[in-house]
Order: C-alpha cells, then sequence, then structure tokens
C-alpha cells in the first residue's frame, strides 16, 4: 500500500506539469435513468455513480449533495438565504408548490450503505463506504430516487408544464488538497462540483421538445424533429413584424391553454419517448422541457480548429418578437469567447427560454436559461454571458462559492470585451425597449452601465466589500456590484493597460494549462507573474483583497507642468494624454501608480490634459480628469455624462397645473451619479394664467463617512410659485453601519421662509399670511427591518414657526410598523400624537383631516375655500396625527393636543386596501344632530392609482353611522390624497 502511494503522488506530479503543487482532482461518472411525470411533477430515477479516488488520501466516506431538498421546509438553507435577502416568496409559498428529493438507498454491490445527515442542511448527507477507499481506486454506488419538483422559486422547478431540471440528482462533493467541500444549494451563491462523464437517459411524453447538457446518442430521429420545427422558427426570424405579432397570438393562446391544465389533468393515451445523453469532461447535467418551445437552428465554424459546432435557440411564444436574433446571439459568444480564450469543445451551445428567477440567467455545461428580460441587447448581453460561462465555471470549473469572481468577474470581463469586439469600446446598450431610448440612455454604454455605475455607487459611499470574499459574505447590494462589476472593470482596464496581444496570450495560457480542471485564484496570479515581467500586486493584491480605490484628478496645469493627485490607495498605473490649442493629441504616456500628488512635466505645445482620456479606470470620480473642456452636454431626462465635455446635467421639460398657475418651462438637474457628491436644479417656467416668471432652483451638498455620520446632506433652495416667494433649506444625516441600509437614525432639520405676494388667494380662514412666515422642523427618526416582514419606524420631532408675533410650536411624534404575516395579508399600522404649545398661525394648526401643507411640501390643487378639490375636505394631507374619513365642517377642525392611530391592511388587492382610523382630540367634536365625540373612529377603502394618487371612500364613522353607499353624505366624504411631492423630488429641493 505505501508504495502505491508512493506511485500514485508520483504520477499526479508528472501529471500536474504547471499546477500548483499537491493538486490532484477526483473524477465521478454519471449513469442516470429518468423519468418525467408531468401529471405530478415529479421525476422518478435511478442513478450510478464511479467514484474514482485521485487523491494521495484514503477515504472512508463521501459527501452527497441532495439540492432538491433545499425546496423543502422553511429551515434550509436556501429558505434562509431568502428570507435573510428580503424574498418572501419562498417563506409564503404552499406545501404542493415545494419540493425535494426521497426514496434514496445507497448501495454498493447490493449492500445498503449507512447515511449520516450534514448537522446543518438537510440537502446533504454524508454516506459511509463499507471499505474504505484507497488512493488509485474506485467505487461504484446506486441508488433509486425521486424528485418531487417545486415550483420554480429558484433554478429547478416547473411553471406549469414547463419543465427547469437542474441541480436535481444525488451528486458528490469536491474533495481536494483543502479537503472536502460539502455545501447547501444556495440562490445567491453558485456551486463547485467535480468533472467527469453522464450519461443520461430521460423519459418523458413525446410531444415535448427538450434541450439538454451532452449530444444525443442514436437520436437521429428526435433531431430530425428539432429540425422540422427549426423551419418553423427560421419563418419566424424572418417573418414580417405585423405576421409576426398575428402568428404569436395565435400560439400564445395555445401556450395559455397548455397552462390552465390542472395539475390532476391526465392524457393516459400520451405516448413517452426516451432520449440518450452523453457528455464527458463536465461537471454538471441540466435539462429543459416545454411543449410549446420556438425551436432555432444554426452552426458555428470555431476560429482556430474550424470544427463546427450546432447551435439551438428554444424560446416561448410570448417572447417570440425579442429571441428572433438569438442564433445569433449564441452564434457570436461562442465565436468570441473561443477566440478570446481558446475553442469551445463540445458539441452543441444551446440557450432555452424560462421562468429561472435566481437573476438573469443561469449557466450549465452546453446549455443556459434565460429569464424574462426587457430589450433584445440585455437578451444578448444574458445569452452571451451565460454562454461565456461554459469557459468561466465549465471549463475552468473554479469554486464559484468561495470565490465567485474567478467565474463572474472574468466572465463579466470578457462581457466587455465581446461588446468592444462587435460593437465599439463605447458602443451604446438599450436596457428599456427600443422606444424610451430615442430620450433616455441614448448614448450609455455596456460597460457604464454594467460596471462603472454599481461599483461606484458602492465604493462612494464605503459601503464596498473586498472581492476576494466566500459568496454567503455578501451583503446582497455588493454581490453583483464588487464581484461582477468591480472584478470586471478592472480586469478590462488591466487589459487596455498590458495590451490585446499580451492580455490574450495570458489568458489563453490560464485556460490551457486548468481547462477541465479546478484553478485556484493563486493559480490565476502564477499565469499572470509567468507573463508580466513588472509588479502587478495593485491588481493581483490589492482589487481582490482590500477595499482600496483610484481617484486621480487634476488639480492644476501651471507653465510646462500639470500637477496630478490620487485621493485614494489603489496605485494603478496611469494614462496621460497631451493636446495642442486645436484638440489635436500630442502624444500619450503611461506612469507608475502612486498614492497624493505628482508634477508631470508637458511635452512642448501642450494646451490641454486628460487622464485616462479613454476611460478604461475605475477611477472614482472621473470629471476632475480632464484641464479643459471642450463642448456642452446636458442630455435628455438622463444619459452617460461626458466629462471630456462641459456637463450641464440631464434636461427635460417639466410644468405645473393647479388652481392658482398653468405653466410650462425646463427642469435641468445634475446629480444622479454616484460620484457626484453635489447636486443642483433649476426649473423656470412661464405661469401663462399670471403672465409670470415662476420656478424654483436649488443645490444640495453630500458627504460621506464624515464627522462620524455615515452621510451628510445639506440643501438649499429658491421656490417662486403660487403666490408666494420660499426659502427653502435643511440636513439630512444618517448614521448607519457600513455596508448595510438598516437599521439607520436620521436626524433632519428643515426649514423655510415665505414672503407672500399674493395675499388674497389663500382662505384666511385657514391660512395667516399677513407677515412673512419663518418655519423649522428638526427631529430624529429611527428605522429597523426587523425581518422580511416586520420592520418599524419611530419618529420624533419638533416644529415651530412664526410670522411676527404669531407663533405656533408642537412636539408630533409617531411609532409605525409593517407586518405581513400572510402571504395575502399586509397590516400597516402607525401611532402618532402630537402636544401643541403655542397655536396662533392657523395653516400649522392641528386638524382632524390632516395638513394644511402649511410649506408647500406637496402638490395641491386649490388651498381656496371653493372650487374643486379644495384643500381640507376633498384632498387629504393624512400624514401625521389625522384621519383620512373625518368630520367635513371645516369650523370644527382644529385641536392642540391628540393621538392616534391608522391601520392598513392590504394584501387582498394590489391597489385597494381597508383602512382604520382612531382619534382621541382634546377638543369634542359635535356633530350635526348635536351630539359630542371626544373619540372619531372611521374605516373605509382606499384605491391606489399608479402610486401617486389615493382614493378613500367611507364605510363607517362612529358620528355619522347612517351613511350608506352611493348616497349623497356617502359622496361627500370621499378623499383623495396626492402623493406627488416637489420638494422632496429632487435632491431633497
Amino acid at each position: 500500500m505505501k508504495r502505491l502511494l508512493t506511485i500514485v503522488l508520483f504520477v499526479t506530479w508528472m501529471f500536474s506539469g504547471p499546477l500548483s503543487p499537491g493538486y490532484f482532482q477526483q473524477h465521478v461518472n454519471y449513469d442516470i435513468d429518468v423519468k418525467l411525470d408531468d401529471d405530478k411533477h415529479i421525476l422518478r430515477g435511478q442513478e450510478n455513480m464511479v467514484y474514482t479516488n485521485n487523491s494521495p488520501d484514503t477515504l472512508d466516506f463521501i459527501w452527497i449533495h441532495l439540492w432538491p431538498n433545499a425546496y423543502k421546509d422553511n429551515n434550509t438553507a436556501f429558505a434562509k438565504q431568502m428570507w435573510e435577502t428580503g424574498s418572501t416568496r419562498f417563506y409564503f409559498s404552499e406545501e404542493k408548490d415545494r419540493g425535494f428529493i426521497d426514496s434514496l438507498n445507497f448501495s454498493i454491490n447490493g449492500e445498503t450503505l449507512e447515511i449520516i445527515a450534514h448537522p446543518e442542511w438537510i440537502d446533504v448527507v454524508k454516506v459511509v463506504l463499507p471499505q474504505p477507499l484507497a488512493p488509485g481506486r474506485k467505487v461504484s454506488i446506486d441508488t433509486p430516487f425521486k424528485v418531487k419538483l417545486p415550483k420554480v422559486f429558484s433554478r429547478l422547478g416547473h411553471s406549469g408544464k414547463h419543465y427547469e431540471i437542474t441541480q436535481w440528482y444525488p451528486k458528490p462533493a469536491v474533495y481536494d488538497k483543502e479537503g472536502w467541500h460539502p455545501m447547501p444549494y444556495l440562490n445567491m451563491g453558485e456551486f463547485y462540483s467535480e468533472f467527469g462523464a453522464f450519461d443520461v437517459k430521460i423519459t418523458l411524453p413525446e410531444k415535448y421538445v427538450l434541450m439538454a447538457t451532452g449530444t444525443m446518442v442514436n437520436g437521429e430521429d428526435e433531431y430530425a424533429w428539432l429540425d422540422s420545427l427549426s423551419a418553423t422558427g427560421e419563418e419566424f426570424r424572418t417573418m414580417d413584424k405585423k405576421i409576426l405579432k398575428k402568428r404569436v397570438k395565435e400560439l400564445k393562446k395555445i401556450e395559455k391553454k397548455e397552462k390552465e391544465k390542472k395539475d390532476t389533468d391526465s392524457d393516459d393515451t400520451q405516448k413517452y419517448k426516451t432520449l440518450h445523453f452523453h457528455q464527458s469532461d463536465v461537471h454538471d447535467f441540466a435539462w429543459f422541457a416545454d411543449k410549446n418551445y420556438i425551436v432555432q437552428k444554426g452552426m458555428l465554424e470555431l476560429p482556430y480548429s474550424g470544427r463546427e459546432v450546432t447551435l439551438w435557440s428554444m424560446y416561448l411564444p410570448k417572447n417570440a418578437e425579442l429571441w428572433k436574433k438569438s442564433i445569433e446571439y449564441i452564434h457570436d459568444a461562442g465565436y468570441w469567447y473561443s477566440k478570446f480564450y481558446g475553442d469551445y469543445p463540445y458539441d452543441h451551445i444551446s440557450a432555452v427560454d424560462g421562468d429561472m428567477s435566481a437573476g438573469g440567467g443561469m449557466e450549465y455545461p452546453n446549455i443556459t436559461i434565460i429569464s424574462k428580460m426587457p430589450s433584445k441587447d440585455v437578451l444578448e448581453m444574458v445569452i452571451m454571458h451565460e454562454v461565456g460561462h461554459n469557459w468561466f465555471y465549465g471549463i475552468l470549473g473554479n469554486d464559484e462559492r468561495d470565490h465567485a469572481w474567478m467565474d463572474e468577474g472574468l466572465n463579466e470581463f470578457t462581457n466587455f470585451w465581446y461588446w468592444e469586439k462587435k460593437y465599439d469600446v463605447n458602443a451604446p446598450m438599450k436596457v428599456m425597449p427600443d422606444v424610451f431610448h430615442k430620450v433616455i440612455l441614448r448614448n450609455a454604454s455596456m460597460r457604464w452601465l454594467g460596471g462603472y455605475l454599481g461599483y461606484q455607487q458602492r465604493t462612494f459611499t464605503r459601503d464596498d466589500q473586498p472581492i476576494e470574499l466566500p459568496s454567503t459574505e455578501f451583503y446582497s447590494g455588493n454581490y453583483g456590484s464588487i464581484i461582477y462589476s468591480k472584478t470586471g472593470i478592472y480586469t478590462y482596464f488591466m487589459k487596455h493597460y498590458l495590451g490585446e496581444e499580451k492580455m490574450t496570450e495570458t489568458m489563453q495560457d490560464f485556460y490551457e494549462t486548468w481547462k477541465f480542471k479546478h484553478p485556484q485564484p493563486e493559480d490565476f496570479v502564477t499565469i499572470f507573474h509567468q507573463h508580466v515581467d513588472e509588479d502587478l500586486s495593485w491588481y493581483l493584491d490589492d482589487v481582490f483583497n482590500s477595499t482600496k480605490f483610484v481617484e486621480y484628478g487634476i488639480t492644476g496645469v501651471s507653465a510646462g507642468e500639470v500637477e496630478i493627485v490620487n485621493s485614494g490607495e489603489l496605485m494603478a498605473p496611469l494614462e496621460i494624454a497631451f493636446y495642442d490649442g486645436n484638440g489635436d493629441e500630442i502624444s500619450r504616456d503611461w506612469i507608475p501608480g502612486f498614492t497624493g500628488d505628482k508634477t508631470i512635466l508637458l511635452p512642448t505645445g501642450t494646451s490641454s490634459v486628460a487622464l485616462d482620456p479613454d476611460e478604461y479606470l475605475p477611477d472614482l470620480v472621473p470629471s476632475n480628469n480632464y484641464s479643459k473642456k471642450h463642448g456642452i452636454q446636458a442630455p435628455v431626462i438622463f444619459d452617460q455624462p461626458d466629462y471630456s465635455k462641459k456637463y450641464l446635467g440631464n434636461l427635460l421639460p417639466m410644468g405645473t397645473i393647479n388652481n392658482y398657475n398653468s405653466s410650462f418651462g425646463i427642469f435641468l438637474y445634475r446629480g444622479k451619479i454616484p460620484y457626484e457628491t453635489y447636486s443642483y436644479s433649476i426649473s423656470p417656467q412661464w405661469d401663462f394664467k399670471n403672465d409670470e416668471l415662476i420656478g424654483r432652483a436649488g443645490v444640495k451638498q453630500t458627504l460621506y463617512r464624515k464627522f462620524g455620520f455615515d452621510e451628510i446632506g445639506t440643501y438649499v433652495s429658491i421656490i417662486r410659485n403660487q403666490g408666494r416667494n420660499t426659502i427653502g433649506f435643511g440636513n439630512e444625516s444618517y448614521l448607519r453601519k457600513p455596508i448595510y441600509r438598516d437599521p439607520y437614525i436620521r436626524l433632519f432639520l428643515d426649514g423655510y421662509y415665505h414672503h407672500f405676494e399674493e395675499k388674497d388667494i389663500f382662505n384666511s380662514g385657514i391660512w395667516n399670511v399677513d407677515e412673512p412666515v419663518l418655519s423649522v422642523k428638526t427631529g430624529a427618526e429611527y428605522y429597523r427591518k426587523y425581518s422580511p416582514i416586520l420592520s418599524g419606524k419611530l419618529n420624533v420631532n419638533y416644529h415651530m414657526a412664526s410670522n411676527g408675533s404669531d407663533q405656533y410650536g408642537a412636539i408630533n411624534g409617531s411609532i409605525s410598523a409593517a407586518y405581513r404575516p400572510l402571504k395575502k395579508l399586509k397590516i400597516d399600522s402607525e401611532f402618532s400624537f402630537i402636544s401643541t404649545q403655542s397655536d396662533e398661525l392657523t395653516q400649522y394648526s392641528s386638524r382632524f383631516i390632516g395638513s394644511a401643507d402649511p410649506d408647500f411640501e406637496n402638490w395641491v390643487w386649490n388651498r381656496s375655500a371653493s372650487g374643486s378639490l379644495i384643500m381640507l375636505t376633498d384632498q387629504v394631507m393624512s400624514k401625521g396625527t389625522a384621519m383620512r374619513i373625518a368630520p367635513i365642517s371645516n369650523s370644527s377642525l382644529n385641536y392642540a393636543n391628540a393621538v392616534g392611530l391608522g391601520i392598513n391592511i392590504s394584501g387582498f388587492s394590489s391597489i385597494s386596501s381597508l383602512f382604520f382610523d382612531y382619534m382621541k382630540p382634546d377638543v369634542a367634536f359635535i356633530n350635526s344632530d348635536g351630539k359630542s365625540y371626544k373619540q372619531l373612529f372611521s374605516t373605509g377603502v382606499s384605491v391606489d392609482l399608479g402610486g401617486l394618487v389615493s382614493i378613500y371612500l367611507p364605510l363607517y364613522m362612529n358620528w355619522d353611522s347612517d351613511i350608506k353607499l352611493g348616497s349623497a353624505c356617502w359622496k361627500d366624504y370621499i378623499r383623495a390624497e396626492i402623493k406627488f411631492n416637489p420638494g422632496k423630488l429632487n435632491f431633497s429641493l
């Protein structure tokens, strides 16, 4: 035995060549025979695993993944992760919609094996071997299994009789030089599996269109049928748009009928087919089936070998228009990834349309599943990304759970490279339907949208995390912006710095050395050191293992010199371009990375300087990279800034219509980019009703991680509108833990100075506007989300106002909670109180039916005493201690002190809810019959119209219990609340 171990180690060392010391790799051959019961959504199968121990260790057991058990109950690692990341879909799901794997009986040569449950996870078990498995030996393990397929909550499951069969069979965990890697199934955080070969026989009703990992064995008849279907798919690809819409409409009806079939509906006469798939050198197997798939077929000639690869796309009728060019997307992804790294080694590349909900798409060897997409460009990007995973995760089988950047991040880098090659280095990407891009994001590049924005957002607020962390340690907001975006854009910059030839040489060596193996981060580093003879620690160490960032900027240009500062800690190399007075480039140079200040001599004739002129560097604040601006940029609504020009902000038309004004003008705003700490807006409008100029303008400055606060925002605004001139000012400061959004404490100050020009337009019974009014509100708010179904907020503030001798002062507070105990039930409650010390300014007085909006923070149609939608009788401002249905009479509306309780019960409808309001004021209300009420109670139904307007319909009031639905009195109590807040909509101005 000792001699055998020596031989095994020697052979392993000889075989490993340039591989890392001690590297070995286990091997698993699978033989699976499975049948789909599409009435009960069950798989019944038999599996044989031949496990080869290529390690230098003797194994007494094998950890086995049983990932369908992730969908069994609310205690699984998957269920807990979904809960922790805020998703309650699985938590509230019914038992019949969940899934599991059972009927297992692991055996060797008929001898049943001992099974030991994992101490934490029900989707992992330990199979104890009857005899120790020595190095170089194999063991053949058999088991039957049954999988009850869940509805699609993540990756595995069904939607009606549409099937996505992934992570579905018993599967050994990886054993490498670090030991065993048993892991539960997770939605966020992927996998690590042993390479091997798969022989899988799938039996299902013959009408299903099916595609899977591997090539069909003796599948001539099935391929001929798919070819016939692809002829129809080709017609769809070339069909006139109007004819296509008509044909798709017909197919949708067929698809809808199929989905409406009950699970108990069965066809005892349906025929079955068995398809046999084989594939070597992969570490997973997935398959997808639907009776209504539209099929397209294509071919790819590989760039190096010239070998032909078959391409398949299968999509649902509802997405036919979007998927018309899907074969092109698959072809181009396969071609460019092969060109970048090395030829695709398998026989087919397929992409299928589905309902998978673990992100936009999910990769499996040879085949990928794509979720619903908003545009053709995004569909192409996702297909390309998922096809690319055949290289990063498929062929280069890294540990996705612990080193997710090695597949997601390097793949994202390649996505930018692909877009650059196919379209252009800064080619825009349409992320919405085409019609929107006529006015918004017309020039936004893929790498800016898909890389820079997310990374800069999290980094600028200091909420980022190092790339090299296990997936389970990432805050959900960082998983995409750090693993994907940060890795992608820094590696893309590395390609620019090294040059495409050197980067291609390095990455192709990485691919050739590690294909069909398990590379680790140190192996990636080793390959770079072998090809690049300089210190790359800023990339290979700092980028991946720290949160250091780079922030170069030009601080001054003097006679013959330019002064540059790096306010960050990351010392990335810097490219500098020099231009003459005509804007023509004189030269460009690379300088080594540095921190602090640096002075660079200018070439003769230099008039202006640009840092990172092609914007490859993930520079945190790119706006200070140019010594001169050439031209002006003010895109409509929103677009990617071009900082080589004077970026004014974004422009859109803006109008005002209410009882006082009928105006139209422009709205120019800047400050929606994460790294812009200042923002401003200006909106001049001409009031056609009063023939005068009105509008607003404001500025805001935001600081991060200053003076012990995580965020400090200070603003000033000037407003001329609705018969008054107003200066607004304020501050919001947040205290919270880095990375996480809650719990937080918000300290705030809002102030207004109002000078009234047209006093006669205000109802004197409500408004006291003889003198200018100064209003200040200050306080604190605490918010905490205890779980996805329970959150709470505490707010306490002091509000004062004065206009000369008249004063107002009050302490306000509220405690609110949102609770969702059932899927179809959500309870929002707020207990509020007010204590008024002085009450001489009538517009600030407390009222049963809410605020008079004295500081003009909301859109109000009419503040007068006559007309339509009159304030305090028709339009509600229910915030604070108030009722949504309250006594109508203006003469009895005021009170000084009160407590109130408001409850909303919703969930049964997306637009309506049942509400209850209770108030106990310090003054009694006397109704028309002379009855006195010290406590008021009302209930009704609210209807939400698009989130901007709510209508409140009364059901019962204790002071007027005789109201009847539809009566004139009932109609008088109907209220509207308009939630459009122009004061807070844009930068708190």
